[in-house]
């Protein structure tokens, strides 16, 4: 056996083995046999050629994967920053939030300390104002009950005499201030305050400070008596009125034209502000007073009578002077001023008038209803004065179309007229004979 044999690997020896079998073989059956082979090697390439197109299909798909993974990695590192960004930017405004809260509660806290100190101010202001006007108005009881003592005798004697002591009282405390003689009076009721502005003030009397006197308690009547000039005239004005329905009398509501016709004064302006219920009238409008209806239940020429002051029956027929109303048409054309003209009825109140009372009212024969002037206006005709009246209509009182009407409307109103009224008034003062 040679050397070579002992290199030959198992393949050498089945082809040494296949080529001594072949020797025997025909050649028809070689040519078949070789036929088989290129047949199966024709279809083992065939399945290669699609093994190797599934391979390349899977290895897109493959790809395809990958790239898909790295996508979705990259979008979960990317929510992942976002979270954390997120996360860190909620806790900054959660920080901010937390810091404008803690300084909106130290503020308010701040606000509200400031507050309580500033109401305990207050409340410590208004008591000790209290304490001090209680002194005052008790000191000023004592010293009109002291007057009244001495003016009546101690109460006896007859009424008319001892109003007319009163009166003295009155005009020397006024004269204890001013020799003034007064041209003209004027009561400065609502819508009238921009008379005093007009005003050349030489005096102003608090109402405590004149014996008798009733001290007016609403908060949009002063309580001054202001003496001066208007337009070149000599006037006493009343700042600020009172009425029936803060608790006084209708003599009470009458003494101050008692004094100012005993200073002097021969005519006098009074003013108020009125409910309109003539349906052609508007809010702001000026009326001049024709005439008036008294449904206050009460008159200021009740009791005894001095008939050196004037007369026990006085007549009434004309109790708004007829030349002043003309007088005052003529300013009011002049300075453009429309005026109306009409019949004033006077109630008690406080309260406004019910639908049904309107009604009443307007079938009496009145244009406007108020709660004031009356008193006065009987009163100054009683001394023989001239009396102008004016009223501002603030509200419409219609019945079949009432509305709701507040305090604050109604001054609402007599400010915005005012200016038109004491141009008036100022007019007027400035023609008087």
């Amino acid at each position: 056996m040679s050397e070579s044999a002992f290199h030959l690997t198992p393949l050498d020896v089945r082809k040494q083995e296949f080529r001594r079998r072949l020797r025997g073989y025909e050649p028809l059956g070689v040519e078949d046999f070789r036929g088989r082979v290129a047949d199966e090697l024709e279809r083992i390439l065939r399945e290669k050629s699609v093994l190797e197109e599934r391979l390349a299909a899977l290895s897109e798909q493959l790809h395809a994967y990958r790239e898909r993974e790295r996508a979705m990695n990259e979008a979960l590192v990317a929510a992942q920053q976002l979270r954390e960004d997120s996360r860190s930017a909620a806790l900054r405004e959660a920080q901010v939030i937390v810091r404008e809260a803690e300084a909106d509660a130290r503020r308010i806290v701040d606000e509200a300390r400031q507050a309580r100190e500033e109401v305990e101010r207050q409340s410590a202001d208004v008591q000790r104002q209290f304490q001090a006007y209680m002194v005052g108005f008790r000191a000023l009881l004592e010293r009109q009950l002291a007057e009244l003592r001495a003016l009546g005798g101690g109460g006896g004697g007859g009424g008319g005499g001892r109003t007319g002591r009163m009166i003295e009282a009155a005009v020397r405390a006024v004269r204890a201030r001013t020799t003034l003689v007064p041209d003209v009076a004027i009561i400065l009721g609502t819508g009238l305050g921009g008379v005093a502005d007009e005003m050349v003030v030489e005096a102003r009397i608090p109402y405590g400070d004149i014996p008798g006197f009733p001290l007016a308690t609403v908060e949009s009547h002063a309580g001054h008596l202001l003496v001066g000039t208007l337009a070149g005239r000599r006037v006493l004005a009343m700042q600020g009125r009172v009425h029936l329905y803060e608790g006084y009398t209708s003599q009470e509501i009458g003494f101050p034209v008692r004094v100012l016709a005993q200073l002097g004064a021969r005519t006098l302006v009074v003013s108020n502000a009125c409910g309109g219920m003539h349906p052609l009238w508007s809010p702001g409008d000026l009326m001049l007073i024709a005439d008036h209806i008294n449904l206050l239940g009460t008159n200021p020429l009740v009791g005894p009578n001095d008939d050196r002051l004037g007369p026990r029956f006085p007549d009434m027929s004309e109790p708004y002077d007829a030349e002043l109303r003309t007088l005052a048409h003529s300013v009011g054309l002049a300075i453009g001023v429309p005026l109306r003209e009409g019949v004033y009825v006077a109630v008690t109140g406080p309260n406004l008038e019910t639908r049904a009372e309107y009604r009443m009212l307007r079938a009496l024969g009145a244009d406007v209803v108020g709660m004031s002037t009356v008193p006065e206006v009987i009163t100054a005709v009683y001394l023989g004065m001239r009396v102008l009246g004016i009223s501002i209509i603030t509200d419409q009182c219609l019945p079949d179309a009432l509305a709701p009407a507040s305090l604050e409307q109604i001054l609402a109103v007599a400010r915005e007229a005012e200016p038109r009224l004491t141009a008036l008034v100022r007019g007027v003062v400035e023609r008087l004979n």
